[in-house]
């Protein structure tokens, strides 16, 4: 790129080559299947995609009874004994929300290590770039000595 009286300005740049999803899955939990696949998958699989993180199944040890829970509610075919139906509801509703919130620490805590690295790297582009000022200024200051010295120099003889 050239400035104002031909001066070239060099624009330093960092590109991300990263992978912007680890896998497919992550990409279709942010962005949604429908949007994804075109809105192929019937609304069954869109159920389970918002079930993802709030499936937990129990087993109740006095009646032997398996439970699914499905975001607090109960799964289809899985009857609940009624004494404990409500407490293991909650439960479930408590663990799901403790697994969408441990993914949601693993994901700020990545985003934490991302933004420190790109801190150290502009930390890093702003010591270069003063040195090369620093650098520029000695050049400058010895020219405008020596044309001091020249000028002199004339000016006596």
């Amino acid at each position: 790129m050239e400035g104002e009286d031909g001066v070239v300005m060099i624009r330093r740049a960092e590109i991300d080559t990263r992978a912007p999803f680890r896998s497919v899955k992550e990409a279709v939990v942010l962005f949604g299947e429908r949007v994804l696949a075109g809105e192929v998958y019937a609304s069954n699989k869109i159920k389970e995609r918002e079930c993802k993180f709030t499936y937990s199944m129990w087993v109740d040890p006095e009646n032997a009874a398996t439970v699914a829970v499905c975001g607090g509610h109960v799964s289809d075919g899985v009857k609940m004994h009624d004494g404990h139906s409500e407490s293991q509801s909650k439960l479930g509703t408590v663990v799901a929300e403790l697994e969408e919130t441990k993914y949601s620490l693993e994901k700020a805590k990545e985003e934490g290590t991302l933004m420190a690295n790109c801190l150290s790297s502009l930390k890093e582009e702003l010591e270069r770039t003063k040195l090369e000022l620093e650098q520029l200024k000695e050049r400058e200051s010895e020219k405008r000595l020596v044309m001091e010295s020249e000028i002199e120099d004339v000016q006596v003889c």
